[in-house]
């Protein structure tokens, strides 16, 4: 879609902002401030949004009562000290998808997330972290009576560069249910730092928090990997596992066997997890209870 030179928003087509264009969905947008915009899909409503971000900004959306928002955002700064933020508000019943692809350009980049999750309500976040040089990202979110939140993250950093991802998950409402997947691949003299953590409060009864973390890592790169669970309800099921490694000897020397080289084999198992994770990633939402 061919992008016009303005800079205000046009009802009829694209909207050129401070820090980026929209691609699809501009009759769900807004401007605010400097460098913000506000998605917000009425009531019982459908929208799907598409926003390329080029320099620093906001991003405020509300998905009414029954309604469904599909928003996807495509980080490709170039600014030093580049920052995104993206607020996301379900109403009662209301369905949230929102994929993040962050690719900056520039050293120290970072971008977070909010999402608060209403009563039966549904969220899916998707975060591919890839940048440049080094990013640091935050994901915050509320789950609300009888809600389910499904967080999936990619963290792809270059090989003299890192990535860090902090993750946390409040459960406010009985019912409520949560799945955080996290997986990474540090090459060379990269840096993978993931920290997730979830809080069941005392009298919330009924949750089903979930946390789970794979990465890859070489010889020369250094991953970290802390997951936290507060329970402080014991009406709860929860469960949390981190793996941190790689193919071991008897799988290379199965692979090599069958005349692939030992680098292939190496790749070969890289590219199983990503493909593991954007499957994850493309699967429908389902209910709680599914």
């Amino acid at each position: 879609m061919a992008v016009r030179p303005h800079a205000q928003l046009d009802m009829f087509g694209d909207m050129i902002m401070e820090f980026g264009y929209v691609v699809a969905g501009a009759e769900f947008i807004r401007p605010f401030g400097e460098g913000g915009i506000s998605v917000s899909v009425p009531a019982g409503s459908r929208g799907n949004v598409t926003l390329r971000v080029l320099r620093s900004g906001k991003v405020n959306a509300l998905v009414g009562k029954g309604g469904e928002l599909t928003l996807s955002v495509i980080d490709d700064s170039l600014g030093e000290g580049h920052s995104l933020g993206i607020a996301l508000e379900i109403g009662k019943g209301g369905t949230g998808v929102c994929t993040l692809n962050s690719r900056p350009a520039s050293t120290g980049a970072r971008f977070s997330m909010e999402v608060d999750v209403g009563e039966n309500g549904l969220a899916k976040l998707n975060v591919i972290c890839e940048p440049k040089s080094s990013s640091l990202g935050e994901i915050s979110a509320v789950c609300g009576e009888r809600s389910k939140l499904e967080a999936n993250m990619l963290m792809l950093p270059p090989a003299d560069g890192s990535a860090g991802l902090e993750v946390s998950v409040l459960h406010r409402g009985h019912g409520s249910a949560s799945s955080i997947e996290c997986a990474g691949i540090a090459r060379g003299r990269s840096v993978c730092k993931f920290r997730g953590a979830v809080d069941v409060p005392s009298g919330v009864d009924n949750a089903v928090p979930r946390m789970r973390g794979v990465f890859i890592t070489s010889e020369d790169a250094r991953v970290s990997a802390e997951p936290v669970m507060r329970i402080h309800s014991r009406e709860t099921s929860a469960s949390h596992g981190i793996s941190i490694g790689g193919p071991g000897p008897e799988q290379i020397a199965y692979m090599m066997s069958r005349g692939i080289s030992a680098d292939d084999a190496h790749g070969a198992y890289e590219s199983g997890l990503v493909s593991v994770m954007l499957n994850k990633m493309a699967a429908p939402l389902k209910p709680q209870n599914d």
